[in-house]
């Protein structure tokens, strides 16, 4: 969200949060009654939840907002398109797949990570058919599924991408790294952190 903000010329405060914290305090449940974030409150005290939705509104308020959002019902469509596909297709595997190495999943099951992680290479697989004819995802400039997808990969890069699946998707990871590395975005990503390995279980040991 800071990424779009900034690529929207827009200004985006974070106050400081602790997790598992702040999010549970009446204050905050009042107005996000799940708990969740990331959460959002306007300048008017608009509030919205959920990240896809705080992402449209925030990239609808840029002076670029044709750019970012499609600017006819065909871009808005493909951009979308993308969205959900880096959304569902991409992060939520990934999710899983953290989750359960971490133990946050219990108990650890191994038919279920290997089936997220084949998931997930489907995905990057048609991703990477696109991206070999494509710069970006749709049209000629950045919109808000490059920056969804931008996300969504450097958590990858983390996870489930090591040195042999980084080599069998140049364009994916061509395309991660021109979009990070726009002036806007150098100073929120930062440098991506690449695995050497792909994350796994580990079982805890008792004494």
């Amino acid at each position: 969200l800071k990424a779009l903000a900034a690529y929207g010329g827009l200004e985006l405060t974070a106050p400081e949060f602790e997790y598992g914290k702040d999010n549970k305090t009446p204050e905050f449940l009042a107005k996000f009654p799940l708990g969740k974030i990331p959460a959002f409150e306007g300048a008017d005290g608009f509030q919205l939840f959920e990240l896809i939705a705080i992402a449209r509104y925030i990239a609808s308020q840029s002076p670029q907002a044709d750019l970012i959002l499609g600017s006819d019902i065909v871009t808005k469509a493909q951009v979308d398109q993308w969205i959900s596909f880096a959304q569902k297709e991409i992060l939520a595997p990934l999710i899983n797949i953290h989750q359960l190495c971490r133990g946050i999943i219990k108990p650890y099951y191994k038919p279920l990570h290997t089936q997220q992680a084949e998931a997930q290479f489907r995905a990057l697989d048609v991703l990477e058919k696109h991206l070999v004819a494509h710069t970006f995802l749709v049209g000629e400039r950045i919109t808000l599924a490059d920056i969804i997808l931008a996300g969504a990969i450097s958590f990858a890069v983390q996870v489930t991408l090591d040195p042999p699946a980084r080599a069998k998707y140049p364009s994916v990871i061509r395309h991660f790294e021109t979009v990070i590395r726009q002036s806007q975005f150098a100073p929120i990503f930062g440098e991506p952190k690449y695995a050497d390995k792909p994350l796994a279980y580990t079982p805890t040991k008792t004494k």
